[in-house]
């Protein structure tokens, strides 16, 4: 139903007049046109008042339209306006949905009538078209108004939808530059800064801050502001009954129209700057508050609704940027924690493994010590005891031949102990590496059993081993020859060690595939079921009284372990504990292609009286002791002995007197053994430098041997040394010079 035109001082008994208008229908045409073609709602009200003041009836033409900021409080505001005067904005107006009662309206002027012409929107009235006469319209005037109204409310809603078009954009601009910093990973800092300025721009705000929560429960923290000096606010602000903490605790939107109104508001800062109407936004994720968007005004203003949806997706967004960097500067944090305590480890760690390293090189000092100064009084021992062993002092009854065996036997002891450690230390500086050829099985096999029979008879246990049949007899191993033969050492050493008296030991071989599996079997007191899985470890002995009673320093079994695998082999033992063991070890078969050593190396310890006579041999070592034991032992061979105690002593031997051949310590005071050597090889015009020379020290890591040989020995023998060991040397390198 179609509202009636308003009239304010006729009454409604007065009859319209007759139009005399002509052109009415292109009026209407006008109209048209500016409604379709037009994009300026501004202009288009103004020029719907132009074509409506061309009635003849009409005196002056108003439009008045409540803003969509003003809907809530009702109130028309004149958009546009023609005539001779003014017209009166309407008062006492019924807003809301139209009912069919005529509205009475007060006129200025008694003989000037006004006519308000309600403009519709989805039925509720929006704005009026007025117009004042001094006489009723004409019913073809009425239908141009009423098709006027028609099209001012579609320009309405087209203006009403442009401006939330206009709104949505925004709100979207504003956030997608938000969203921006998420994808950039800025930090709390760079956003904050971001939403202060971008706040502020899109709700005109003189100022803006954005604060966030402290771990604490006392204060919010400034992290972004925009209009004001950064320096002129404080770094914080108290939530303990204050704005800030009241509008964190209730969420949403919160406006203050007269900030000075209110007492312990908690934004004193503000008043220097004149800031009197705050909102307070709650950047809130999920239940839990984040901080606040606060934008301030020096005059009250209040939020429209689209303003308010602004603010919301701004602080939505916000709460995501905020979360998100949050949990970065967390991660980078934690990160950085993580490096510093790498770094601290680190550093920790370098210090504890230069404590180590030193330590390691003191125990290698140590040990290279230990083994000088033990291997120097063995070597007195076991060479003195072969000495006399031979009748060298004087015919000696069997007992004594007994005690001297006894002396070399445990001399022996000793310093297979001392290779233990020597051995161990080299493997923890890894530098025992396997020198692999050929050797024969069951040869190697053989010598084992010659050389362990002794210790089984004097223990009164069987050691017996298997013979080879014609398939196998030609059998050959690819492994280090010197390995090989520790490593079953050491396996039937053990075996005779754990094995009481009347037991057996067994030392045989089988085949399996490519590899030759060597068994060392006992009758012995066998391994606890809870000793086996760390037997191989250093230190690790057995722990019944039997074991116990024992000697050896715990390191056999790991070193031979070690051995077995550095030659590309495994090892492995059975047990019953009180029903002895079984260990095995798997080594490598030869390739043919290989060159054979020997395995059998069974010297007779008796030389003879003229093994190198004729010779002159200069014996260089420090220790007297040392000295008269060689010199002993080379007499006795027929040799001549010069003796020296000093490098200096032995350059003066050497100048003058024909020397064959040099047996040189290298542990020598002032002067070491190396320095002799080179003064010997740097002296060919003298006619000393092809003098063979053979170290006899104590001094037996590799570096040491490899040190002798580069300076210019030819050989190399640790003590504590065997008589033979002594003799064939010289008599191989005086042999070779000769034949030279």
């Amino acid at each position: 139903m179609k509202l009636p035109i308003v009239q304010t001082t006729m009454s409604k008994a007065d009859p319209p007049v007759q139009s005399n208008n002509h052109g009415l229908n292109s009026l209407l045409e006008q109209l048209r046109a500016v409604v379709h073609i037009s994009h300026d709602e501004k202009g288009i009200y103004q020029v719907c008042t132009e074509l409506v003041l061309h009635l003849a009836e009409v005196e002056s033409c108003c439009i008045f339209l409540i803003r969509e900021h003003d809907r809530s409080k009702k109130n028309l505001t004149l958009v546009a306006q023609s005539g001779k005067e003014p017209i009166a904005r309407p008062i006492n107006l019924h807003f809301g949905i139209k009912n069919s009662e005529e509205i009475s309206l007060t006129g200025e002027n008694s003989s000037l009538k006004y006519f308000h012409k309600p403009i519709e929107q989805n039925g509720e009235i929006v704005g009026y078209l007025s117009i004042s006469c001094f006489v009723v319209p004409a019913v073809e005037s009425q239908l141009f108004l009423d098709e006027a109204t028609r099209h001012l409310s579609n320009i309405y809603k087209q203006e009403e939808i442009q401006s939330q078009l206009r709104n949505y954009a925004e709100r979207l601009e504003a956030v997608t530059s938000i969203q921006r910093l998420i994808l950039q990973e800025a930090s709390i800092q760079r956003i904050s800064t971001a939403l202060a300025r971008e706040t502020a721009f899109r709700l005109s705000a003189d100022i803006t801050l954005i604060l966030l929560r402290e771990d604490s429960n006392e204060y919010v923290k400034v992290t972004g502001v925009y209009g004001i000096p950064t320096s002129r606010l404080p770094k914080r602000i108290s939530r303990v009954n204050t704005l800030p903490g009241k509008a964190l605790r209730l969420g949403g939107i919160m406006s203050v129209p007269q900030l000075s109104s209110r007492q312990h508001h908690g934004l004193d800062c503000l008043s220097e700057f004149k800031i009197n109407c705050v909102h307070l936004c709650s950047i809130d994720i999920g239940d839990n508050a984040l901080g606040l968007i606060i934008t301030g005004y020096r005059r009250e203003r209040l939020l429209d609704p689209m303003q308010t949806s602004l603010i919301q997706d701004i602080a939505q967004s916000a709460s995501v940027a905020i979360a998100s960097a949050q949990k970065q500067e967390r991660l980078t944090l934690y990160a950085n924690r993580l490096q510093d305590l790498v770094d601290e480890r680190t550093e920790q760690l370098q210090f504890q493994t230069a404590r180590a390293e030193e330590a390691n090189q003191a125990k290698s000092r140590f040990v290279a010590n230990m083994s000088h100064e033990l291997r120097t009084p063995l070597t007195a021992v076991i060479g003195y005891a072969s000495v006399l062993a031979d009748g060298v002092f004087g015919a000696i009854n069997e007992k004594q031949i007994e005690a001297l065996q006894s002396i070399s036997k445990s001399g022996e002891h000793l310093k297979q102990l001392i290779d233990e450690v020597l051995n161990l230390s080299r493997i923890e500086a890894g530098k025992e590496d396997p020198e692999p050829s050929r050797i024969e099985l069951f040869p190697l096999i053989k010598q084992i059993y010659k050389l362990m029979l002794q210790s089984a008879v004097s223990k009164e246990i069987k050691l017996s081993s298997t013979t080879p049949t014609d398939k196998y007899e030609s059998l050959q191993l690819y492994v280090d020859p010197r390995h090989i033969r520790q490593i079953l050492i050491n396996l039937v050493s053990n075996a005779i060690k754990y094995t009481e008296p009347g037991g057996t030991v067994v030392l045989y071989a089988e085949i399996i595939g490519d590899m030759a599996k060597i068994c060392v079997k006992d009758s012995g007191v066998g391994i606890p079921e809870s000793v086996l899985p760390k037997l191989f470890e250093r230190y690790e002995r057995g722990e019944n009284e039997y074991s116990l009673a024992q000697t050896g320093t715990g390191i056999g079994l790991a070193l031979t372990k070690h051995l077995v695998e550095i030659n590309g082999g495994q090892i492995g033992a059975y047990s019953q504990f009180g029903e002895g063991s079984e260990f095995w070890v798997l080594v490598p078969l030869i390739d043919s292609s290989l060159v054979t050593v020997s395995s059998d190396e069974d010297h007779g310890q008796h030389i003879s009286s003229d093994a190198i006579s004729g010779l002159n041999v200069l014996i260089v070592d420090d220790n007297q002791t040392t000295c008269e034991v060689l010199s002993t032992i080379v007499t006795r061979a027929g040799a001549t002995a010069l003796s020296a105690n000093t490098v200096q002593a032995a350059r003066t031997i050497l100048r003058e007197n024909s020397v064959d051949i040099c047996l040189i310590d290298l542990a020598i005071p002032h002067e070491s053994g190396l320095e002799l050597i080179k003064y010997i090889r740097g002296s060919e015009h003298s006619g000393i430098g092809k003098i063979p020379l053979i170290v006899v020290s104590a001094c037996v890591f590799n570096n040491d041997k490899e040190a002798s040989l580069i300076a210019g020995a030819d050989f190399f023998i640790a003590k504590p040394f065997q008589t033979h060991e002594i003799i064939s040397a010289i008599r191989h390198y005086t042999t070779m010079t000769a034949l030279n």
